[in-house]
Formats: C-alpha cells, sequence, structure tokens
C-alpha cells in the first residue's frame, strides 16, 4: 500500500517537480555567480585559473566584426579615444563602440556620451567585450596589460599619448619593459604625427609596425575656429571652477618623477600672476594639473602654501586636458608633452624646470629644452624675467622653425583621417 501511494506521488509529479525546480535554481544561483568569481580570479585569487579562463573566452567568444573598444590609460573620456569617437558618432557610423574603466572611476561614467558601452576593467563582461572586438584602439599598453591573446583577425592600432615630446620613451618597471617587448609582435598600426614621431617609436617598442602618418586626434580641438565652439568649451571649463569670464588663465601642468618626488614643483603662483598681469594685462587664475601618479601629494604641497590666496585652483579632476588647453591664454610646464600640443595653438609657453640637469641625467631628453621654441628658466626669479620680457614675434619664428624641424602634420583633421582607416576594417 506505501509502495503503491509512492509510486503515485511520484506519477503525479509533485515530488520530482519540486526536487528539480529547487535544483534548477541552485544552478541558476551558481551560474550567476560566475562572472563575480572570474572577477575575483582575475584579481590574483587563483592566477593559473584566470588565464585559462581568459583562454577559454578567446576561444569561443566570436569576433563582431563591426566592434570597436578602447582603452585609455587615464580611464576618463579623454586624450585621442575621446575625438576619434566624437567622429565616429558624428559620422553615425554603423559600428558598436566600447570603452573600459577602472573601478575608482565609475563616478566618470556620465563623461561619456549615451551611444557607447562600458565595461569594468578586469570583469567577465570585460574579457568578453575585448575578445569580440574587430578593432582595438589604445593609447598606452593596455591591451599587452590584460592577458588576452590577440586573435589573427583582430586589428590593433596603437595612438599613444604623447608628440614631439621632451622625455625619453622608455619603460619604468620591470612588468613595464616585460609588457613593451610585446608591443611590436602584436600592434597592427601605429598613429603618429610627424617625422620626429616615427624615429621615437622605431627607437622604442616598434621597430617594425606600420607607421600611420595621420596626426594626433586630440589635437584637433585646438585648430577649431568657430568662436561658438570654442565659447562653449572655454564656457565649461570656468563653469566647472566657478571662474569669472573677466579673468584670464594659465595652466601649470609638470609631469612626474621616477621617484614620485615633489620637491621640483615650486613654481611661485603669486609672483607668477604679477608678471603675467604686467606683460600681458588682465587678472589672472592659474589653474595647476598634476600628474595623476603624485596628484595628490603635489597638490596638498602646492596649495597649501597657497591657500591664502586667491587665483590658484586644483584642475587635476578635470578630465581632458585639451579642453583645459583651449581655455588658457598661457601654459607652463617642465618637461610634459601637452606643451608640443599647445604650441599649435601659437600662445605663449614657458618652461619651468628646477632640476634639468637632474632629469636629463636620470630619465634623458631627445633634445635640449632650449631647441623648443619655450622660454626656459630653472628658478622662479629666471621664469619671471622669461614672462615680463616675452617677445611673441620671436616666439613665433621659433614655433615655425620647430615644427618644420619635426614634420608635424597636423592641421585639425587628424580625426577624420584616422577613422577613415578605421572604417575600411569595419568593412
Amino acid at each position: 500500500m506505501k509502495r503503491n501511494r509512492l509510486l503515485v506521488i511520484m506519477s503525479e509529479g509533485s515530488f520530482t517537480a519540486k526536487f528539480w525546480k529547487a535544483v534548477g535554481k541552485r544552478i541558476k544561483k551558481l551560474f550567476a555567480l560566475i562572472p563575480a568569481l572570474f572577477t575575483k580570479l582575475v584579481h590574483g585569487f587563483n592566477r593559473v585559473m584566470a588565464l585559462i579562463a581568459i583562454r577559454t573566452i578567446r576561444r569561443r567568444m566570436p569576433i563582431n566584426g563591426k566592434q570597436i573598444m578602447f582603452i585609455n590609460f587615464q580611464n576618463r573620456y579623454t586624450c585621442n579615444a575621446k575625438y576619434i569617437c566624437e567622429e565616429l558618432l558624428r559620422r553615425g557610423t554603423d559600428c558598436r563602440i566600447v570603452f573600459a574603466y577602472a573601478a575608482g572611476t565609475k563616478k566618470f561614467l556620465e563623461e561619456y556620451p549615451p551611444e557607447v558601452v562600458m565595461v569594468l576593467r578586469g570583469s567577465y563582461a570585460f574579457y568578453c567585450e575585448m575578445a569580440a572586438s574587430h578593432i582595438w584602439v589604445d593609447n598606452a599598453l593596455n591591451f599587452l596589460w590584460n592577458d588576452m591573446p590577440k586573435k589573427k583577425d583582430q586589428v590593433y592600432f596603437q595612438t599613444w599619448h604623447g608628440s614631439l615630446g621632451f622625455k625619453r620613451l622608455r619603460p619604468t618597471s620591470d612588468k613595464f619593459a616585460r609588457k613593451s617587448r610585446l608591443a611590436d609582435k602584436k600592434t597592427d598600426f601605429i598613429i603618429s604625427n610627424s617625422a620626429f614621431e616615427d624615429d621615437v617609436y622605431r627607437g622604442t617598442f616598434w621597430p617594425t609596425t606600420q607607421i600611420l602618418r595621420l596626426g594626433h586626434a586630440r589635437t584637433d580641438v585646438l585648430f577649431e575656429k568657430d568662436p561658438e565652439k570654442l565659447a562653449e568649451i572655454t564656457a565649461r571649463v570656468r563653469a566647472f571652477y566657478h571662474i569669472p569670464d573677466t579673468v584670464r588663465l594659465a595652466l601649470y601642468a609638470p609631469t612626474f618623477r621616477d621617484d614620485r618626488g615633489t620637491d621640483p614643483y615650486g613654481l611661485n603662483f603669486q609672483k607668477l600672476r604679477v608678471a603675467l598681469k604686467l606683460r600681458f594685462g588682465g587678472t589672472w587664475f592659474i589653474l595647476a594639473r598634476y600628474h595623476f601618479h603624485v596628484a595628490k601629494q603635489a597638490s596638498k604641497l602646492q596649495l597649501r602654501g597657497n591657500k591664502h590666496y586667491a587665483g590658484v585652483i586644483n584642475a587635476t579632476a578635470y578630465a581632458d586636458i585639451q579642453e583645459l588647453m583651449v581655455a588658457s591664454d598661457v601654459g607652463i610646464t617642465d618637461y610634459s608633452s601637452w606643451l608640443c600640443d599647445y604650441v599649435l595653438t601659437r600662445r605663449p609657453a614657458f618652461i619651468f624646470a628646477t632640476d634639468y640637469d637632474k632629469y636629463n641625467e636620470e630619465h634623458g631628453l631627445y633634445y635640449p629644452l632650449e631647441d623648443s621654441p619655450f622660454p626656459v628658466a630653472t628658478d622662479n626669479d629666471q621664469f619671471e624675467k622669461n614672462v615680463l620680457f616675452f617677445d611673441d614675434e620671436d616666439y613665433q619664428r621659433k614655433i615655425d622653425a620647430f615644427l618644420e624641424w619635426t614634420g608635424c602634420v597636423d592641421d585639425g583633421h587628424a580625426s577624420e583621417r584616422i577613422v577613415d582607416k578605421l572604417v575600411e576594417y569595419l568593412n
């Protein structure tokens, strides 16, 4: 009788249904945990298993011929990627655009256009998108850093993030050196803006990679002639920092030192503001922007000593330095190559390098700073004189000679040429 009753219960399916329903729920929960578990593996809980999983994703994920993936080392919507993306969207290009971001930059996701797909670096979705993207666009060695082998049909474009620069390009760590040795083998194209930059690439990480001398997309905005567009960018910067329209702006953005020291950042802001007023007229604010490697300690050091003065703004948090350039009337750095972008505006620019000889000995420069168009100072007194006695006519002649010597091709249309090349592969 008991046996017959059990058979009836099983035949009616009540026991079986409940059992398999419970099992199904558990299986679903397990699969839901896979992306999170994968991310933990990638971040070091079991590196061997993570590498196996990454290569499995690569093997099984088909390539989407219409997909482009961008990674910026800044993890913000900036540099060449921003302006290439803007041109893709302006044209209405038939493609799927993916950007990667870092965990600490999630609060900046609103900077990106709504049309792009965002993925967290190191996540399960990140590796899936990386494996599925037909084109990779990079401004450092980001795609080489993530242990995802490049497929035969994927195309890797390198834009880099400097130009006509002073400081030598070289690995700054053993891991960087190991990854840089893969650059020439994995990169299909590297984009240059000059004969000078061609030589830099050939002498460093890309001795045989095909060079496309198309110009740098990020410099296009510096050639903008439309007064409304220029006013819009300037207004955006001023609104971000609540700067009055009557104030003129100077951008001070030094690079970092290998030891992450802050001693060389000794620019006397108030002395500079007075000199700028005497030479160029008007009231001046200084936008102090520091490299992300030293942003916290440098900004505290500099601004603590000037906090009782008006007119000095910590502009490190602003995503796009190109927009800061557009909004600024004067540029100042030590060895950072952004000044070689800024020179295209033909506005006054200066070099303040207190550790000139030491930096050249330890890090290395491609040419003496005096060979650039910019007046060079190693202390505040000399810097003040350079500002007070700035000769614009001589400066313009030096810019012409500098751009001719480097063979620079930037003209405000680099984004168009680069996107033309990307579209060839999308089609």
